[in-house]
Protein backbone atom coordinates (compact mmCIF):
# COMPACT_ATOMS: atom_id res chain seq x y z
CA UNK A 1 0.00 0.00 0.00
CA UNK A 2 2.17 2.68 -1.45
CA UNK A 3 -0.61 5.71 -1.30
CA UNK A 4 0.21 7.99 2.13
CA UNK A 5 -3.70 8.58 2.62
CA UNK A 6 -4.93 5.47 3.06
CA UNK A 7 -1.49 4.45 5.32
CA UNK A 8 -2.53 7.46 7.26
CA UNK A 9 -6.31 6.09 7.45
CA UNK A 10 -4.93 2.60 8.01
CA UNK A 11 -2.89 4.18 10.80
CA UNK A 12 -5.62 6.03 12.53
CA UNK A 13 -8.20 2.62 12.49
CA UNK A 14 -5.21 0.66 14.21
CA UNK A 15 -5.09 3.36 16.87
CA UNK A 16 -8.50 3.89 17.53
CA UNK A 17 -8.89 -0.61 17.65
CA UNK A 18 -5.89 -0.26 20.17
CA UNK A 19 -8.12 2.49 22.06
CA UNK A 20 -10.56 -0.08 22.43
CA UNK A 21 -8.97 -3.11 23.64
CA UNK A 22 -7.08 -4.90 20.42
CA UNK A 23 -4.11 -4.48 21.79
CA UNK A 24 -1.89 -7.19 20.31
CA UNK A 25 -1.29 -8.22 16.71
CA UNK A 26 -1.96 -11.71 14.96
CA UNK A 27 -0.39 -13.81 12.38
CA UNK A 28 -1.70 -16.56 10.33
CA UNK A 29 1.06 -19.39 10.09
CA UNK A 30 0.65 -23.23 9.39
CA UNK A 31 -0.33 -24.19 12.92
CA UNK A 32 -3.07 -21.43 13.04
CA UNK A 33 -3.39 -17.60 14.01
CA UNK A 34 -0.44 -16.59 16.27
CA UNK A 35 -1.02 -13.38 18.89
CA UNK A 36 2.61 -12.15 18.62
CA UNK A 37 2.48 -10.61 21.88
CA UNK A 38 1.67 -13.36 24.11
CA UNK A 39 3.19 -16.02 21.17
CA UNK A 40 0.08 -18.39 21.75
CA UNK A 41 -1.45 -20.02 18.71
CA UNK A 42 -5.07 -20.21 18.42
CA UNK A 43 -7.45 -22.20 16.16
CA UNK A 44 -9.16 -20.03 13.55
CA UNK A 45 -12.66 -21.70 15.64
CA UNK A 46 -11.09 -20.08 18.82
CA UNK A 47 -11.44 -16.40 17.46
CA UNK A 48 -14.20 -14.20 16.55
CA UNK A 49 -13.83 -11.30 13.58
CA UNK A 50 -15.39 -8.39 15.43
CA UNK A 51 -14.85 -5.92 12.54
CA UNK A 52 -13.26 -5.88 9.18
CA UNK A 53 -11.69 -2.49 7.61
CA UNK A 54 -11.01 -2.60 4.09
CA UNK A 55 -8.48 0.00 2.17
CA UNK A 56 -7.65 0.22 -1.43
CA UNK A 57 -4.67 1.96 -3.14
CA UNK A 58 -5.63 5.37 -4.84
CA UNK A 59 -3.32 4.54 -7.63
CA UNK A 60 -4.22 0.84 -7.66
CA UNK A 61 -7.49 -0.36 -6.54
CA UNK A 62 -5.70 -3.94 -6.43
CA UNK A 63 -3.60 -2.79 -3.70
CA UNK A 64 -6.13 -3.82 -1.07
CA UNK A 65 -5.60 -4.58 2.75
CA UNK A 66 -7.98 -5.58 5.07
CA UNK A 67 -7.84 -4.89 9.46
CA UNK A 68 -9.62 -7.19 11.29
CA UNK A 69 -10.15 -6.76 14.76
CA UNK A 70 -10.77 -10.34 16.48
CA UNK A 71 -10.88 -12.05 19.67
CA UNK A 72 -10.71 -15.46 21.40
CA UNK A 73 -13.23 -16.40 24.06
CA UNK A 74 -10.16 -18.95 25.29
CA UNK A 75 -7.77 -16.42 26.90
CA UNK A 76 -9.47 -13.15 26.14
CA UNK A 77 -6.95 -11.82 23.95
CA UNK A 78 -7.85 -8.87 21.58
CA UNK A 79 -6.22 -7.63 18.47
CA UNK A 80 -5.73 -7.23 14.51
CA UNK A 81 -4.79 -9.06 11.86
CA UNK A 82 -3.55 -7.07 8.74
CA UNK A 83 -3.47 -8.40 5.40
CA UNK A 84 -3.64 -8.11 1.54
CA UNK A 85 -6.82 -8.59 0.43
CA UNK A 86 -8.20 -9.51 -2.88
CA UNK A 87 -5.65 -11.97 -5.53
CA UNK A 88 -2.83 -10.54 -3.29
CA UNK A 89 -3.38 -12.65 -0.35
CA UNK A 90 -1.81 -15.69 0.80
CA UNK A 91 -3.99 -19.13 0.71
CA UNK A 92 -2.83 -19.47 4.09
CA UNK A 93 -4.47 -16.37 5.36
CA UNK A 94 -7.52 -16.82 3.06
CA UNK A 95 -7.90 -20.76 4.65
CA UNK A 96 -7.11 -19.07 8.25
CA UNK A 97 -9.70 -15.75 8.21
CA UNK A 98 -12.35 -18.33 5.83
CA UNK A 99 -12.11 -20.61 9.23
CA UNK A 100 -13.12 -17.46 11.96
CA UNK A 101 -16.76 -17.08 13.07
CA UNK A 102 -17.57 -13.45 12.02
CA UNK A 103 -19.69 -12.19 15.00
CA UNK A 104 -21.08 -9.17 12.43
CA UNK A 105 -23.32 -11.43 10.33
CA UNK A 106 -24.21 -14.92 11.08
CA UNK A 107 -23.18 -17.42 8.57
CA UNK A 108 -25.51 -20.01 6.76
Amino acid sequence: MSDVGSEQRMAAVIEQLTKAGYTDMFRGEKGGVRAVGSGHVHQPTELTIDSIERFEGASDPDDEVIILAIASAVDDCRGTYTVPYGRNMSVLDSDLISQIPDKRSPRP
